[in-house]
């Protein structure tokens, strides 16, 4: 099974939460959380993905 780490990141650069994806799935909850723009992180056999998200 591929396994990823992931965190996720308030636009300051705070890890709020994270977790570990197994054969492709992770959920966040997000209901806590104030609007705004945040960054999920992705560790893939050591390289970092970056991708930006909005909640509203």
């Amino acid at each position: 099974m591929d396994k990823h780490v992931l965190g996720l990141l308030d636009k300051e650069g705070r890890e709020i939460a994270i977790g570990i994806s197994v054969a492709g799935k992770m959920t966040f909850e997000v209901s806590h959380l104030q609007k705004g723009i945040y960054f999920i992180h992705v560790v893939v056999d050591g390289e970092l993905t970056r991708e930006q998200i909005i909640i509203e």
